[in-house]
Parts: C-alpha cells; structure tokens; sequence
C-alpha cells in the first residue's frame, strides 16, 4: 500500500558556469528531479518548451540563462542536463569537422541513392512531395536557396515498383529538427534490412511478404538549420509565418522564433491546442490549420494510399515507447490492450539507462503529456494503423560517438514491428459468393468495437473512436492485428447479408486466416425494437438501436429533425428531447430483392419525462461542412435557457438565452471540438445546464498505386544478384528467414513527383539486389504498393553447399568452469547450454569468425576463424581485470569499489573551502553509462560556491612489495576547465604528501569512466603507513570529480585471485504461470544473484539465474516480492555446475488479511501481494502492486450483508493526488478513502442487506 520508490537516473551534461561564458539568450535544458503535481501543472501548461517528462522521475525543460537564475532564485533544485555547447559538439565526432555521425541532407540523399543502386530488387527511392523551402525557392526567392530541399521515401519490397497485396510497414525520422538521431535510427533499420536480406531468412521473408516504407528525414528544412548550427534549439518546420519571405532566426527566441510549425501537432485527427499553441512564435506551434504543412500532406498521401498495419516514428527523447491516443488524459483507443502489448515487447527489446528497470518504458501518447494533432493519433484514429512514437535516448542529441549503439539498442523492437502481422493476427479476404470479386466489408471484433458502435462520424475525435476496419476494394483483404485469444467477428457490408463467426482462435503461432464469402441480401428490412429504447427526460436523449438487413443508411425524423447516418450503424443517440414530440421515425433505406430502391419505416413512441432545467436543441448534424479559416452559424435551439455557452479552441464565449445564433469565426480546421451550453435554472433555484459537444467537419486529399517477379541460385560466399520486373510498384523487399530480412531492393527508375492534385503517377520498373548467399532456405519477395497492399512470391533457394555441423563447448579458461554464452558467426548467432557450456552451429563449408561473448559478466569477449575443415571448436575465456567473473576477486593490498553506497570506514574527508561542499559516496543515478556506486566531489549540488575538498584513504601497508602501483576509475567532467584534481602519496600517515596525479581542463567529450594507473613505487615501495589523497579544487560552478574502484596493489601479481574452491548453481525462478525476473537467490554466506530475463535466447526461459557458491553441501534460498520464500539443499561441486530451479507460490492473501473465509480477488494494474515486512498485527499484511501514475491496484472480496465491517488499513503516497479507497458494490464515490502518510487505523463500515463486492482500490493520478 506504500508509494513505490522509484530510482531516478539522469544523464548530466554540460553547465553554465559565469555570465562572461555564455550569452543570456544561450539555451540549457534544465531537469526537476521527482517533479510535484503542482510543479507539473505549472510548466506543462505554460510557455515553456518541454524537452521530455516521465512522471515520477524527472521534467526537463528548455530555458535561457536568466530564466535559469530565476528557477534558481524561486528555491527550485535543478540541474542543467544539456546546453548549446554541447549539443554543438554532439553534432560532430570527436577530433573531427566535419559532420560525422550524423548526416546532412545532401548525404543522406546521395545515400539513399547509392542503397537504391547496390540493391534495385528491393529498392525504390520515390520523391514523396517538396518543403516550404523548395516551395518558395521555386517561386525565386534566394533567401531559401539553401533549402531547396524534397522529402523522400525509400520503398523496401520485392516488387517494390508494384502495389501488391501486402501490409504495410513505416518507419519516419526528424518531425523535429532538433532530434537529428532519429533520421540516424530510421536509416540503421533501413540498412539492417537491405544488409541482411541475403543472409537473414526473416528479413527476407518480411522483404517479401510486407511493403516496408522509410522516410528519414521528414522534416530536411529544420535539420538543415540545426546541422548548420543556425539555432540547435530549433524544433519546426521554416513556414514564413510573418510573410517576411526570409527565414528568421531570432538570437532571443532560439528553438521559437516568429517561423515554423511544429509538424506533429498539423495532423487532422485531433487538431487542437493539446500540448500545442496557437502563437506562431511558440515551438508547438499546430499551424494554421491542419494539414497546413506541405511536409505533413506528404506523409498523409502516403498514409491515406496504402494499407499500412503498424509503423515507428523516431524522436528524442525519454527512452519510451507510446502508443495512441496522446490527444487527451485516459484516451484510449478499442485496440488498447493489443496497442499496449506490443508497446511493451519493443520497450523490453530496447536497453535503456533512464529507467531502473533497465529497458525503455511503454505507455499511451498522454502518458507523456497530451499532445494533439500528432501522427500517431491520426494514423491510428483514421487507419487503424499501430503506430507508435520511440523516444530514443536520454538527450536531444547524444554524442555522435553514441550514436552507433543507441540505434544498435533500438533495433530489435524495429524488427518486432516489422515481425508482428505476421503472428496474432487475424486476416483474409472477403469476396462475394456468386463473382468472386473483391467486396468492401467492415470487419468488427466483439469485445473490442463494441465501445464504438454507437458513433458516427461526428463523433471521429471522441476519446474511444477508431474508424472501423475495412477490407479493401482491390484485393477484398483484411487485417486485425489482435491479442491471443478465441473472438466472434461480424463482417457488414452494404447489399450483402450481415455474416457472424464465432470462436474465432488467435494465437501467437502465425496469422489466423478466415476467408468470407458474402452473399446478396434479399433485400432492407427494418428490424429496429421500439421496446428497446428507454425513456428520456425533457431536453435530455435517447439512443435508438438500429437493426436490420442490408441497410445502406439510416433517416431518423424526430421533432422536424432529420438525420441521416450509414448503415453500418447499431445505434443513434436523438437528443433535445422534446414533451410534446413522442414519437420517432427510422428509416431503414436501401434497396427491394429486385434491386430497387426501398424504405422501410418504423415509428417509435418515446416517454419523455418532464424536468425543469433549459433544453439543449442544438443540432450539429444540420451544420453544413466549414472551410478552415472561415466561420460557420450555429443555430441555438431549445428552451429554458439563460444563457448560452459556446467553448471552441479553448475560448469560451456567453450570449443571453434570447439568442438564436451564434457565429462561429476563424476556424482552425480538424476534427476542433465545439461545446455548446444551454444553463440555466431548477425549480429550486439551482443552476443546471444542458450540453453538448460535437466536432466540425473538414476536407482532406488523396493519391493512387503500384507489382513483382524473382530470380537466381547461388554457391556459399557468391554474390548474388536478385532482379525483379515490376509494374505500378513502390518498393521490393526480399527476405531468406535467417541472413536477410526485408531488405530493399533498388530500382532502375526514380519515380515521378505528385501532381498539383497530389497524385503519384507509377510505372514499370526493374528491380535489383545483390547479397552474399549463406544457407539454404526459402526465398520470399515481398512487392509494395503505394496504398500499402502487399503481394509475395516465394521459391526455394538451393546454395550449392554441404552444410556442416560446429560443435565445442565454452568454458572458464582458469576453472574450468562451462559458461552460458552467446556465439555469432556470419549472420547468425546461438547460445550454448547453461549447463554445460555447449553449443552445435551449423555454416557452410566455409571459414567463419565466430565471436563467443559470456553472458555471465567478467569475462572478456574471444574471437576466432572456425575454418572450413573444422567441426569441432572449444573456447576458454579469460575473466577480465574487473574480476566480477564468478568467484573471482581483486588481487590487491588494499581495494575500495564503494559498493555500499555510504563513504567506507577509515576514510576521512576535509572541506578547505569551508562551505559545507565535501566528497560522498551514493549512487550515480545515471550520472555516467555504468550503473553503481562512487564517491563525488560534485559542484553540481554546490551551485555557486567553492569547492576544495580532500579524501583520504586508511592506511595501507606496503612494506613487503618492491614495486606498488595506484589505479582508479574516474569521470572528471568539467565545463570551464579552471577546476583541477590532485591524487597524492603520503608514506607517513599523512604528514607530507607527494603529488602523483594531476588533471585539469577535461571536456565533455571525456566524461564518462577512465582508468588511471600510477606507478607510486617511488613513494609506497617498503613503507608501513601510506596513504592516498584525492583533492578537488579551483572548483566554482563546474560539474564533478568522481572515483571509483581504488586499488594498491603488486603490478607483478595477477590481476584477479582465481576461486579454488567452489562451482556455480544456475536455475530458472516461476511460479505456477510464468516466468519470475528480479528474484533473489542467495546462500547462507551472503553470494547473491537476481533472476533476469533471457530475451535473446529462444532455448532459455526468462527468470535465469547464476550464483557461485563454496563446494559442498549449502542451501540456497529464492525470494521475490509477493511470494512465500523457498530454500533448497543441494551439493555444489568443485569446479562444476548444478542446476536448481525454484517454483515459487504466491502469498494467501486470505492468510495476509486474517480471513479465510472470503475469497479474495486482486486486479488492476498491478495485483495486491501477501507480505510480512509492513505489519499491523506483527505477522503479516497485504500490499498493493508497485502501480505508477495513472495506474491503480484493487483488491475484492463478495459478502452478503447486513452486517459490519472491520478493517485496519495505511497508505504512503502523494497528499490528495494519490487515494486508497475503499468502496461498497459499483458505487461511483468511495465510502472512505486515506492519502499522504497515514499510519495503521481501523475502519469500521455497514454494508447494506445482500449481496455485496468490497473494494479497497489504491489509485494513483495521471
């Protein structure tokens, strides 16, 4: 029931340090560490441009120096996270010039180019549309001559010049100029496909069966002004806002300035002021209206062309990974679970430092915080595409050194992705029984459309609503991309008779294909229930369930009002009710069994009850369609009315009730909600109101589409040419399931540009690919089309080669000991056995590299040419000088890991500076890659103040050595370079000191842990009382000096003492369901491990342990939060491994609550647990899961009343945000609820006469 304590990891740039070295128009970002509600709620809703926010953990936001003095003056503890400096540097590899690590247009462009060349099967690079800046370039004005720039897409299929019937897939890079890695990430997965679709047979088959789309750089004309370094702020598009015809960049605004939309806030699905503005000099600027943006009209061609299933789109940064809706708090589209699933397996793919957990963190679009008119809203909310925003990275722009594994780190959930239609996944085609023509049918999931089928389109931003799925019109076929489990389905389409499959089973072994064949109805018959609508109150409404055959759409006339919906419809909400207007007609028209046109109507009588409040008769379905800029007039109808309220855009404006119209003017487009209030009074005096909300209806564009054919057979090692004739294809993509996956292939002709009308004309192209052959397989082709369908063709290739097979065993070099290890060579990879250490590789009778890496740490890394002639290979890694390898330790006279986060005994630290400021030891919460504990000297807390402060260690006898040296780690991380960092010796119990180290001036570049080496012979060499100094000074408003790992040792000895005796014990930890990471297992001695998962190794389940343990006869005990903890004996050979699993039973929870005879339910988020640590009774207590902000962990029980209830209960959590609550049945309002620290107290509370569901749910705000 406590508040879960959550580690906070951040990565620490560079500084500010004195006004004379930064100007005051300089922008930093700065962090708040555990951000409040209040804090939150000040800055997300300011002006502030907010770089990232993860609550719980940390908001970084982008501000000037002055504004940083002032967060400072108003007593706010931050820290300056990443200044321009440093996003400069980042920019550029070091010791280099030029623009390295990350690209410019012109070489990403001769790039793509040259993939298009090397691989025309697979390939096609099509100029998707122009930016603002080619745009006036064109038009002669030379002010954007340097930004001539077109967006491009790069098609990878293997017919990629043709629209095949094959889902699609999309990855896009650089929405905001200032997040250049993301165009980095979009062209690493790029590469890894084409690279390795001759050598991987997924990719190959996803090159074949799938159309996969890159656009790298969305965004050209604002990277052009961050590479150039014009404004590294800068997060826009260049629109000429001011109408100035010049680009301005504004020293006092940088990152704003009066140009520029922010292109993820002009898509038109939700465009409206969520985490966006109206202000053209504001960073989120959402444009004038959407799709404004001839960038953003680009991709929606593409989108609204092709039958795409999922996509990534890449930004910085955060290291999360969001899925629809972000529009609004608690949005949540009918696909969530499945969105919410996959969300989660590529943030586990994904290794990341930001959260403890270690991996990059799942969550909806609002989680961060809403934001409206984004990609991922309008690619799902229109499309039902599974679209997702990846956050990479802790920083805007990471170092370009770091560029090469973030991107590495992030791609095996880029290949999830590309991977998921392809299991769980519902598809087929629908045609008509009699033709066997392709038929248009909405295909809805019982259980997951439900929430929308009482909408129509007015409702297309509602919180809930997706536009149904389809299947499509050329080819009849359909996709639903599901989780594990038995569905019903129904499949509609108009003049055909409405079909219902049942336990329909979806599982993870492939696609589910149910193929349908529609047959034509007899005709439209009205089957509306008039028993079926319930009564309304006067001003109120009603829902009438629609039913019937074959309807194409629906009249509903009620009070002179009519309104027409589609036929698919099962329900239609008529609202204003009216007392004397009880009846409703509905309209089921369509066509006769002769295919005429008919109507069938039915009339309903309503019972409208009287009430006194004002009655809201507007009527949005009469509005006509409104052109963005413009106005529109809505009428005010209904009674009883005060006044009116009219709320659009965040602006709220009252007419008297005698009003009959309202003018609505200066439309900003999209789906912008209106709300329209009707308030007034009750008979008792009381304000009541009467409101309604519906959405103004805009216009949008379109363009048309693309086929394939294969080729070739190769020996081992040859490179093979693939080639492909394609027509009306965009891209070719070719995988073989084990060295290519979904690599493109090259086209021999550019495609044409869109029209003015924004139509892409397509044409015969010839396709390419070479790659080097490996295995035999199967070859698939997959060819894309511009609307996304798909097409495969696939054969069998026959490499000339006689497969042979590797054998060995990985092992200890010095124990002997067999090693869990992953082995790669050529493109493949396999791990060996935990338990003996060995493996069995399959290659062509070829050389190959294998490279064997230990899973367990401490060991380093062997490479080796496993020849052809060879089947048998051993290899024996040598433990590295960390010594962490199993039952290793440090061979040294005296040695200092702070491991226990707490300055040691015997060490002394002294303040010379006298201002409190001094060496400590803790946890780096992220200050450098390397997780751990170090002690710091960090004039980050210091602020402005001086530093000059000394550690010294215990004394250190050396009298028996001839030779004696000094090593540590360190991170010596400077920004103006005026601090400085001493070590020094003393042989005399610190009386005099000999200096042996000194360093000054570090940069950035760095910062992160080195290892110092010191031969102090001169000084240590047969003396009893030596002592080590680390003294930092000279120090005002730097960064820090950090150590770690402190040895005096013999250089002559060996680095590491070698375990003589003992073995290791390796296992799995579950429960009677799964799989338990994050167990503990240790033994009476202390030796302890945590069971981690094992993502990488199909063979190998998660919850793996390792532990080495003393030889003999021990017992080792498992535990994790929630479950009963369990030892076992067992016997640990002497140089060898046993395997011991634990399964582990759950906590009673009938135990814990000191009640056996209930049956206790727990749900939610995250489950309640047993435990016995937090107590009221001494013995033991139950506890809600370790649940995050807008979670909640409820547990339940069902008694029968009357009676009374007793209970003790306590909470932790944040004062009136965070409430446990309890609750008696459905009731909405919870009978008595705690917040903030509240100690054990007993509750006592009646519960009513019958049946009744007891509810203590802990819930914690967004």
């Amino acid at each position: 029931m406590g508040m879960q304590a959550i580690l906070v990891v951040m990565l620490f740039a560079q500084s500010i340090t004195a006004e004379s070295t930064s100007s005051d128009h300089e922008r930093m970002v700065v962090r708040f560490g555990n951000p409040t509600k209040a804090l939150i709620q000040e800055f997300l809703s300011s002006d502030y441009d907010v770089a990232a926010y993860s609550p719980g953990l940390f908001l970084d936001i982008v501000v000037t120096k002055p504004e940083y003095d002032a967060l400072r003056r108003r007593g706010f503890d931050v820290r300056i996270t990443q200044t321009e400096k440093q996003l400069k540097s980042h920019l550029k590899k070091k010791d280099r010039d030029s623009l390295e690590g990350y690209r410019d247009y012109e070489q990403m462009l001769t790039e793509l180019r040259e993939i298009e060349a090397e691989h025309p099967d697979i390939c096609k690079l099509y100029d998707i549309g122009d930016t603002w800046g080619k745009t006036y370039a064109k038009k002669g004005n030379t002010a954007y001559t340097e930004f001539n720039h077109e967006i491009w897409a790069m098609k990878v299929s293997d017919n990629a010049a043709k629209e095949e019937d094959e889902p699609g897939i999309y990855y896009m890079g650089v929405h905001h100029a200032r997040e250049p890695i993301s165009m980095e990430m979009t062209l690493t997965v790029l590469h890894h496909i084409v690279d390795n679709y001759g050598k991987d047979d997924t990719i190959r088959d996803r090159v074949n069966d799938t159309q996969i789309w890159f656009i790298p750089l969305l965004n050209p004309n604002g990277h052009k002004v961050v590479t150039s370094e014009s404004d590294v702020w800068w997060r826009k598009n260049i629109r000429d806002n001011n109408n100035n015809k010049a680009f301005d960049v504004v020293e006092e605004q940088f990152g704003g300035g009066p140009d520029g939309v922010d292109l993820n806030r002009n898509y038109g699905f939700g465009w409206g002021p969520a985490g966006s503005s109206d202000d053209p000099a504001d960073v989120t600027y959402h444009g004038p209206e959407p799709w404004s943006e001839p960038e953003i009209q680009a991709v929606k061609n593409l989108l609204d062309s092709h039958r795409f299933l999922a996509g990534i789109t890449y930004h910085t940064y955060g290291e999360l990974v969001l899925y629809p809706y972000g529009n609004d708090y608690d949005a949540a589209g009918p696909d969530r679970e499945a969105l919410e699933e996959l969300a989660v397996n590529m943030a586990k793919a994904t290794p990341g430092t930001v959260f403890e957990q270690g991996y990059y963190d799942p969550g909806p679009g609002w989680g961060l915080y809403p934001t409206a008119g984004d990609l991922n809203d309008y690619s799902y909310g229109r499309h039902g595409t599974f679209s997702y925003t990846i956050e990479m990275a802790d920083e805007f722009i990471p170092a370009a050194d770091r560029v090469d594994k973030i991107c590495k780190d992030n791609l095996e959930a880029a290949m999830i992705m590309l991977n998921r239609p392809r299991t769980s996944t519902l598809t087929g085609w629908v045609t008509d029984e009699e033709s066997g023509e392709p038929v248009e049918a909405e295909i809805m999931v019982q259980g997951i459309d439900d929430a929308m089928k009482g909408m129509d389109d007015r409702f297309a931003d509602a919180a809930d609503f997706r536009y149904p799925y389809k299947s499509d019109k050329k080819f009849g076929r359909y996709y639903r991309m599901l989780k594990n489990g038995t569905y019903s389905l129904i499949f509609r389409a108009p003049g055909y008779e409405t079909l219902i499959r049942k336990n329909i089973r979806i599982d993870s072994e492939g696609q589910t294909v149910l193929n349908i064949k529609m047959s034509r109805s007899a005709g439209t018959e009205n089957l509306t229930d008039c028993e079926a609508i319930l009564s309304g109150m006067v001003g109120g409404s009603v829902f009438i369930p629609l039913s019937g055959n074959d309807v194409d759409t629906w009249t509903i006339v009620y009070n002179g009002r009519t309104v027409n919906v589609p036929g698919s419809k099962t329900m239609h909400r008529i609202q204003g009710l009216n007392q004397d207007a009880d009846q409703a007609t509905i309209i089921a028209n369509g066509i006769d069994a002769q295919g005429n046109p008919y109507s069938d109507p039915e009339t309903c009588t309503i019972a409208v009850t009287e009430a006194k409040c004002p009655v809201n008769q507007v009527n949005p379905e009469s509005l006509p369609q409104v052109r963005i800029g413009g106005k529109v007039t809505i009428p005010l109808k209904g009674y009883n009315a005060d006044t009116w309220e009219i709320t659009y855009n965040n602006k709220m404006s009252v007419l008297p009730g005698k009003e009959k119209s309202f003018e609505l003017s200066g439309l900003a487009g999209g789906a912008s909600e209106v709300k329209v209030s009707a308030k007034g009074f009750d008979a008792e005096g009381e304000v009541c109101s009467d409101e309604m909300s519906f959405s103004l209806n805009f216009e949008s564009p379109t363009y048309t589409n693309p086929t394939m054919s294969p080729s070739s057979s190769p020996n081992p090692g040859d490179i093979v040419t693939l080639q492909i004739q394609t027509a009306n294809a965009v891209s070719v993509s070719i995988s073989d399931g084990l060295s290519i996956s979904d690599a493109a292939m090259n086209p021999a002709n550019s495609p044409l540009e869109p029209d003015f009308n924004n139509n892409w004309t397509f044409y015969d192209n010839t396709w390419t690919y070479s790659y080097t052959a490996f295995l035999p397989g199967k070859l698939t082709a997959t060819i894309t089309g511009a609307d996304g369908k798909t097409v495969t063709y696939s054969w069998n290739m026959d490499v000339r080669t006689h497969i042979r097979t590797v054998s060995g065993k990985v092992s200890d070099a010095d124990t002997g000991l067999p090693l869990y290890a992953e082995i790669a060579y050529g493109p493949a990879k396999i791990w060996t056995d935990p338990l003996t250490g060995y493996y069995q590789a399959k290659a062509p009778d070829k050389d190959y590299d294998f490279t064997v890496k230990s899973w367990i740490s401490g060991y380093q890394s062997q490479s080796r040419t496993v020849t052809a002639d060879q089947t048998a290979a051993d290899f024996a890694l040598k433990a590295d000088v960390s010594c962490h390898a199993p039952g290793y330790t440090v061979n040294a006279l005296f040695y200092e890991p702070f491991d226990a986060c707490a300055m040691p005994p015997g060490w002394t630290v002294k303040d010379n500076a006298g201002g409190g400021f001094v060496w400590t030891a803790g946890d780096t919460k992220g200050l450098l890659s390397e997780a751990g504990c170090y002690a710091i000297s960090d004039s980050v807390v210091a602020g402005e103040a001086d530093i000059d402060t000394e550690l010294i260690s215990p004394v250190v006898n050396c009298s028996d050595l001839q030779k004696v040296s000094l090593s540590f780690k360190y991170d010596f991380y400077t920004y103006t370079g005026s601090d400085a960092a001493d070590v020094d010796i003393s042989n005399d119990r610190g009386l005099t000191w000999a200096n042996v180290w000194r360093q000054s001036g570090s940069t950035e570049e760095e910062r992160d842990l080195q290892t110092a080496e010191i031969d102090i012979s001169a000084q240590a060499a047969g003396k009893s009382e030596v002592m080590v100094r680390f003294r930092h000074y000279d120090c005002f408003y730097e960064w820090w000096l950090m150590i770690d790992e402190v040895k005096v040792y013999d250089p002559d000895a060996p680095d590491c003492n070698i375990p003589k005796e003992g073995g290791l014990v390796v296992g799995n930890i579950s429960d009677a369901q799964t799989f338990i990471n994050r167990a503990v297992v240790k033994d009476e001695q202390g030796n302890r491990n945590i069971s981690q998962a094992t993502p990488d190794d199909p063979n190998l389940a998660d919850g793996f342990y390792y532990l080495y343990a003393p030889a003999g006869s021990l017992t080792l005990t498992a535990s994790a939060d929630g479950y009963i903890s369990k030892s076992e004996n067992l016997t640990v050979p002497n140089a060898g491994i046993v395997r011991k699993d634990f399964n582990l039973t759950a906590e009673p929870l009938d135990e814990m609550l000191d009640s056996s005879v209930l049956t206790w339910t727990t749900s939610g988020d995250i489950g309640w647990f047993g435990q016995r640590e937090i107590t009221n009774d001494g013995t033991d207590a139950a506890q809600s899961g370790g649940i995050t902000d807008s979670q909640s962990s409820e547990l339940s029980a069902k008694v029968y009343g009357p009676g009374k209830l007793g209970f003790f209960w306590k909470v932790s959590s944040e004062q009136d945000w965070d409430f446990l609550s309890f609750y008696i049945g459905d009731l909405p309002d919870p009978v008595v609820q705690i917040s903030g620290e509240s100690d054990w107290y007993q509750e006592t509370v009646e519960i009513p006469e019958g049946e009744q569901v007891l509810r203590w749910v802990y819930a914690k705000d967004s």
